[in-house]
């Protein structure tokens, strides 16, 4: 079933999830995850220009909104963390894969 929202539910809407999309490196931490776990090194190659800061601050972030989910474990001696989508953040690679095929499309174009 369908809920309806009055025009300024909507605007809010709209602007949080504009927002959320807008920050530079979100969208490329999350698609990196699509595959699989990652450890934090392996995000950091993956997304190359993004500081060790700005990546921790990112991943801090998308933790807080429930769109990933940090683990940390023990490798012998060494505490090792990685990070997956959650389930919440599952539901969004169709939108994301879409988006990304879109913009690949449409790159060239004026």
């Amino acid at each position: 079933m369908e809920q309806d929202f009055d025009q300024n539910d909507y605007e809010y809407l709209r602007y949080a999830c504009t927002a959320f999309f807008s920050h530079k490196w979100q969208l490329s931490v999350l698609t990196c995850l699509f595959d699989g776990p990652k450890h934090f090194g392996e995000i950091l190659r993956a997304n190359g220009g993004i500081s060790k800061k700005v990546l921790s601050a990112n991943l801090h972030k998308l933790e807080s909104k429930n769109v990933i989910i940090r683990r940390t474990y023990s490798e012998g001696a060494v505490n090792r963390v990685e990070y997956s989508l959650s389930p919440e953040g599952e539901k969004l690679k169709d939108i994301l894969k879409a988006l990304t095929e879109w913009g690949a499309r449409n790159m060239d174009q004026p």
